[in-house]
């Protein structure tokens, strides 16, 4: 009997101990980790590159600024919607509680949030960017065998509908084409060909100097995979990084199996196109949001959470060899992988953009702090950190590193070949993350500090994409 009391007495003592160790861990965690980088754009590009035209910007300097005041800025909403006629309102925080907002009230307060918003725009630190012209960007389109393919998650989709958006603001019509993957429809890739007949296509085809077989084809693709791997596939790797043996993964998470088979045969060459469709099919991808603790939930859980994310980022650095391997037998096809954007605890206390990515850098750096000012309670806290908002850039920064292992690969490859194509897919890194990291104040709603207000970020990214098509293409 005084056996089995003392044996009780220790297991509640141990659990005390166990459990006064995980709130140290946890308040340390939350208030001493460093997040982010100061950023370093170095590595990737070729710093020696001639400037044929020295008042552009070029790749990295593109990327490195800060946002000010549009000039002239949006007086009204007709005023924002003269150039973004698809957009109207930014959500808003919800009223006080136990007040009720008139629906007026609240849409007035939503185009003021838009105007505010839009009324920034990104300026380079050195050069700038040419104009963007959308009916040339279909006519560089066009000259793809598979366009431009948006590959991603949610924060991808909200680009690719706005880019559409974009497009369609010029005059461009686009209908929906089916697309299959092995034979099979898939609903989650959103093809967009040319719509038929009209004025503007027929334009556009004589433009760009290509045949009626390429009209049949999509000008761009939004690959809808939050995770770029199949669930088993990553159950697997995590069992690798410490998960359970017998640990289940539910539930489905959005993608598209066999993604690598579709890439392969829309980026392939055509008969009777082998002249005019000539350049790089254009793949941009992103799905780094979604790779955290809360979305991998099968990694076990540890009483210092930075071991949990020491595993998660070593499981991170395998998923991206396997994305890399898959995407590696693509020909004529260039990869642009955009940086993870940045999430803001708190969002909607910022009212306007920060003034440099250095102030930016000094507000958010110490993300547990942040998080324990904005959510009250420990689970609330615990939820939030296991996004791993505060590891986007250091992951960002892995795929970079992987991303020069395989430029240098291709290169070596490709040296002193007759066929350029014999070395896999060319690969650039869109380093958004000091533009992303500078809008707290732009993301989509006060309970959605992740996602973005359309079209802000998005336009910004779509134009700097347009400027990274043009440098290539004047190489």
């Amino acid at each position: 009997m005084a056996r089995r009391v003392i044996l009780r007495l220790l297991a509640a003592a141990a659990l005390f101990v166990t459990l006064h160790l995980s709130l140290l861990a946890f308040r340390k965690y939350l208030e001493t980790k460093p997040t982010l980088r100061i950023p370093n754009f170095g590595g990737l590009y070729d710093t020696t590159i001639t400037k044929k035209h020295p008042k552009l910007c070029y790749y990295k300097e593109c990327l490195q600024g800060n946002w000010v005041p549009r000039e002239p800025k949006f007086a009204t909403l007709d005023d924002a919607k003269k150039e973004f006629p698809h957009w109207e309102r930014c959500r808003i925080p919800g009223p006080p509680k136990g007040k009720m907002r008139p629906r007026e009230q609240k849409k007035a307060l939503e185009a003021e949030r838009f105007l505010n918003v839009t009324n920034w725009v990104w300026k380079p630190r050195e050069g700038e960017q040419i104009d963007w012209d959308a009916e040339d960007i279909v006519v560089r389109m066009l000259q793809m065998p598979g366009g431009i393919i948006f590959m991603g998650d949610t924060i991808t989709h909200g680009h690719e509908t706005a880019f559409r958006l974009f497009l369609e603001t010029a005059g461009i019509s686009l209908d929906s084409k089916e697309a299959k993957v092995k034979g099979r429809r898939s609903n989650n890739i959103h093809a967009h060909i040319l719509r038929p007949n009209t004025t503007m296509t027929t334009k556009l085809q004589l433009m760009a100097g290509v045949p009626d077989s390429r009209l049949q084809y999509p000008v761009f693709t939004f690959i809808e995979d939050q995770l770029l791997l199949p669930q088993k596939e990553m159950l697997d790797i995590a069992r690798r990084h410490g998960a359970p043996a017998k640990s289940q993964w539910k539930p489905r998470v959005v993608g598209v199996e066999g993604w690598e088979s579709y890439l392969l045969d829309v980026t392939r060459p055509r008969i009777g196109e082998g002249t005019t469709v000539t350049r790089d099919t254009v793949v941009v991808l992103n799905t780094g949001a979604h790779w955290s603790r809360g979305k991998i939930y099968v990694l076990p859980e540890k009483v210092a959470p930075a071991e949990e994310q020491t595993a998660l980022t070593n499981m991170y650095s395998d998923m991206i060899k396997v994305v890399l391997k898959r995407i590696e037998p693509l020909k004529r096809t260039t990869v642009m992988y955009r940086a993870t954007s940045a999430g803001h605890p708190g969002c909607n206390e910022q009212l306007s953009p920060y003034t440099s990515y250095a102030q930016a850098f000094t507000t958010e750096a110490i993300h547990g702090k942040r998080v324990r000012k904005f959510f009250k309670s420990v689970e609330e806290r615990k939820t939030q950190l296991r996004l791993d908002w505060d590891m986007f850039d250091v992951h960002n920064m892995i795929w970079k590193d992987h991303i020069i292992g395989q430029e240098q690969k291709r290169k070596l490859d490709t040296k002193g070949a007759a066929n350029a194509t014999t070395g896999g897919p060319k690969w650039l890194f869109l380093d958004v993350w000091g533009m992303s990291l500078q809008r707290a104040d732009a993301h989509y709603q006060a309970g959605d500090c992740l996602h973005w207000c359309a079209p802000s970020i998005y336009w910004e990214w779509t134009r700097h994409l347009y400027h990274t098509l043009y440098l290539e293409s004047e190489k």
